[in-house]
């Protein structure tokens, strides 16, 4: 058979025959004028000819197991101040110089704590003294300094002076302001007063799963018409969530031995082979 021959009988199969390649499973080739042909199913590879995967994580001690479980001596982690991790585990081959597809990564986004979130969208909120009172009794567990019990004291006798009308304030040398009022009691006029600390503290976790950190308040107010109102500043968290950021990046590089690189893993302009 010449060579013209034998081509021209390749081209008459290639009309009749169709061929299929589904990712993951081995190429097929069906003839579509046979029926028995459509009965023909794929079959899976025994194993992928590599593995693509991109699990989110919310917790550091998940997004550490994963990479420890299928880390290379050439994965990266790259990390941004907002606390957005990408551990790219089939990164380029640095030894030999290899280009890897990079498909294979884990994310890892942190996630505000409730706390963190409450203490501070109401910093520097203004409050009435009902609502101060109620605050602190909502978020006592967050309390650090004074504790929990002395500062619902102070919500307590907030409560009981609601209906008081407040003359001054007086700021007092233990780092205290007292409040003198006077209250209508049984037809009376019956002076009195009240202690509240001008700074606390609470503790409270940047991010899920992480460790509280210590958080200073200041704490204000305002005497007009006789009506007291509140309000309190948290104080330095930039500074705090840069610090749990810092101490997250040091625990995945010492559980992992992977040091987190501060940038970001561009996905779509990483060098693909063919």
């Amino acid at each position: 058979m010449d060579t013209a021959t034998l081509q021209a009988a390749i081209d008459a199969g290639k009309n009749l025959t169709q061929s299929h390649r589904h990712e993951g499973y081995k190429p097929v080739v069906t003839a579509p004028h046979l029926p028995n042909s459509l009965l023909l199913m794929p079959e899976k590879l025994e194993h992928p000819r590599f593995l693509t995967a991109s699990p989110t994580f919310h917790d550091t001690s998940a997004f550490v197991a994963y990479l420890v479980a299928f880390k290379t001596l050439d994965s990266r982690i790259f990390y941004t101040q907002e606390g957005a991790f990408t551990a790219v585990i089939d990164y380029h081959y640095s030894r030999e110089g290899l280009p890897m597809h990079g498909d294979h990564t884990a994310c890892l986004v942190l996630k505000r704590s409730p706390e963190w979130e409450t203490w501070r969208a109401n910093s520097e909120e203004s409050m009435g003294q009902q609502a101060f009172a109620e605050f602190l009794e909502d978020n006592s567990r967050d309390l650090l300094e004074p504790g929990p019990e002395a500062m619902m004291e102070v919500a307590t006798g907030l409560h009981a002076t609601t209906g008081a009308t407040f003359r001054r304030a007086i700021n007092q040398a233990n780092g205290q302001v007292q409040f003198q009022y006077d209250e209508n009691i049984e037809a009376k006029v019956a002076g009195g007063t009240k202690e509240v600390p001008t700074t606390f503290q609470v503790a409270l976790r940047p991010f899920m799963g992480n460790a509280r950190y210590p958080v200073d308040c200041r704490l204000r107010y305002r005497v007009a018409g006789g009506a007291l109102a509140f309000h309190y500043k948290a104080l330095h968290l930039d500074p705090i969530t840069e610090a749990a950021i810092d101490g997250i990046v040091a625990k995945i590089t010492d559980e992992t031995g992977i040091a987190p690189a501060l940038g970001n893993h561009d996905a779509a302009a990483f060098a693909k082979g063919t």
